[in-house]
Parts: C-alpha cells; structure tokens; sequence
C-alpha cells in the first residue's frame, strides 16, 4: 500500500472489523481519501436520509479516468440511449472509456460487514500498489456507495451498545441477541 494515503486505522483508531464504525466516521474515511488523493478520488453528496444524514458515494479510479469524469458521464448517457448515436460513435465511446462499476453497501441496517468491506475496497482501490489495484484503477471507474441507510446503520449500533453487557453472554434468549423493530 502506499504510505502517504490514510489507512483506516490512522484515520479512524481502528482497523477493519476491529470496531464497528458509525455512517459518520466511514464517510469521513472517505473525505480523508479525497483529500489525500483529490486526482483518484471524489465524493459526491446525492441525498440526505429521513433522518438528516448524508448519503454519499466516492468515485474512484486512475487520475486520468477521474480527470475526464464529465467527459466519461457524457459519453455514458449517450450510450444509455442508443437512438442518439450510431454504431459507430457507439463503438468509439466503448473502446475509449473505462467500464463503470456501482458497488453499493449496507441497505439494511444490521448488516454490519459490508460497510466495513466498502471501506476497506475503497482504501485498496486508492492505496494499493498490487498490480491489480493498478490494473483496475486504469480500467474501470469505481462508483461506492458505502451505506446506503445510514439511519438503520447507526439505530442498530446504537440499540446493539445499550443491549451490551461488558462480558458477552452466550444465552440466545439475552437482550443482547435480539432487535428491536
């Protein structure tokens, strides 16, 4: 990985999967790579939940491809409908630009691993140095959507830490092993 981008545990005390993190932590995590690499990274706002909080995605990939972004999300639309151009400009814009890929995460509120695992492919995305990394940098361009209810995401967190007891209790029947709807 590369040194200079912020891995998860300078920016937020813990590593993946060490602690849960709050929608607001994972989005700051995601400010920090934009700011660190404000050519591979950009984070966009497109909603607030029910509950006032921010729903984002980062955009990922090459600083070429992220340098060309308008350019490439105008030729997508263009090739989404298919009677504004023919064949031909059809086949320039598919040989010139990089694949889109939409990774979205967390829709329920109890899923806890998939927030942590966009967090974690964010970070290799942008710090990796593995030829893959590379590789999918320059060929694609990465849509994450790292919570998608980030109200659930924090309700279920914030029930799971009242429920806790500081020694974990196996009984199935405990408070602790249950959720309230």
């Amino acid at each position: 990985y590369d040194p200079t981008v912020p891995s998860i545990e300078e920016v937020l005390g813990d590593g993946p999967g060490e602690r849960i993190f709050f929608a607001a932590e994972l989005l700051s995590y995601l400010d920090a790579l934009a700011e660190a690499r404000p050519n591979q990274v950009r984070v966009f706002e497109y909603a607030t939940s029910w509950e006032g909080r921010k729903l984002v995605y980062a955009v990922v990939g090459s600083e070429e491809n992220i340098g060309r972004l308008d350019e490439i999300k105008t030729s997508m639309q263009k090739l989404a409908d298919p009677r504004t151009i023919d064949d031909a400009q059809a086949r320039r814009i598919i040989d010139s630009s990089p694949a889109i890929t939409w990774l979205a995460y967390g829709i329920h509120g109890d899923e806890l691993s998939s927030v942590d695992a966009a967090t974690a492919i964010a970070y290799w995305l942008v710090a990796g140095e593995d030829e893959r990394a590379v590789e999918l940098r320059k060929t694609l361009v990465v849509l994450i959507d790292p919570v998608e209810n980030p109200d659930g995401r924090d309700r279920y967190l914030a029930q799971t830490a009242s429920f806790a007891h500081s020694v974990p209790n196996p009984d199935t029947e405990d408070l602790s092993h249950t959720s309230v709807w």
